[in-house]
């Protein structure tokens, strides 16, 4: 078990990179060190002014295992928080997705439970690291984003084989929506977990308003005329173009891929 932090920000300076190992031999704890230096040129300038600046700190524990603590009032985040909040100065504290969670709705900000290498573990993280050993944070963004997008996208050939063979086994059609549904939940997640980053900053609330409702407009526009669509190629042709759609989204994990890369912060 080994319990890392760094500064992440001084006022609007953020530090780039991720918290992958320790900073305590730096002389300023920050991953990069031209962020460090930004951080420090910043709290000498507002001195001069005879002003302050705050900041934030991140802080992560690798290797915890499971099921320490209470769950209710003598769980971890309880602890944490009691000693965090004895520094004066301390305003805030964040577990997972924190205050981004106002945001969200309760089916985004769920961590469903899944079963991987034989471990109980959850598709996304926003309740923070003591639910653990979801997929983004061990693989990082940048790396996460292409499998998402696969596993939210190709599990739609099953929609093409029901089109085409239109199977009446209720439990084998409920079997394979369910296939397809879990394969969807799984990639949403890296997609919401994007959102998140692309809305980081001074405005960040408002900044994931608009990406939601761009996103909601995404959904329903493609409703008004897919019927029509459908009528025209056919019942089978139609889900047939639906994969190939998709391409459209590998290529957009792409480059979002390589948006969060190029920032090193994941």
């Amino acid at each position: 078990i080994s319990v890392i932090s760094r500064i992440a920000s001084v006022g609007t300076v953020r530090d780039e990179g991720e918290l992958t190992a320790s900073t305590a031999e730096k002389d300023f704890p920050t991953v990069s060190d031209g962020a460090g230096a930004r951080m420090r040129s910043l709290i000498a300038e507002k001195k001069a002014e005879g002003d302050s600046v705050g900041g934030v700190v991140e802080c992560a524990v690798l290797g915890l295992p499971a099921g320490l603590g209470d769950p209710m009032f003598d769980g971890m985040e309880n602890r944490i928080a009691a000693i965090v909040f004895g520094i004066p100065a301390v305003k805030g504290l964040e577990f997972g997705a924190g205050f981004m969670s106002a945001a969200l709705t309760g089916s985004e900000n769920n961590d469903a439970f899944r079963i991987a290498g034989g471990k109980i573990t959850t598709i996304t993280n926003h309740s923070g690291g003591i639910l653990g050993g979801i997929f983004i944070s061990r693989k990082g963004l940048a790396k996460s984003l292409l499998p998402m997008a696969a596993a939210m996208n190709l599990p739609n050939i099953i929609y093409v084989a029901m089109a085409v063979y239109q199977p009446q086994n209720s439990l084998l059609n409920a079997a394979l929506i369910a296939v397809e549904q879990f394969g969807y939940g799984f990639g949403f997640a890296g997609y919401m977990v994007f959102l998140m980053w692309a809305s980081a900053g001074e405005n960040k609330t408002s900044s994931y308003a608009i990406c939601t409702s761009l996103m909601a407009l995404g959904i329903v526009l493609p409703g008004y005329y897919s019927g029509a669509i459908q009528t025209a190629m056919g019942y089978a042709p139609f889900f047939v173009w639906i994969m190939a759609a998709t391409s459209v989204s590998f290529a957009v994990a792409v480059m979002a891929a390589r948006l969060v890369k190029k920032s090193g912060e994941y």
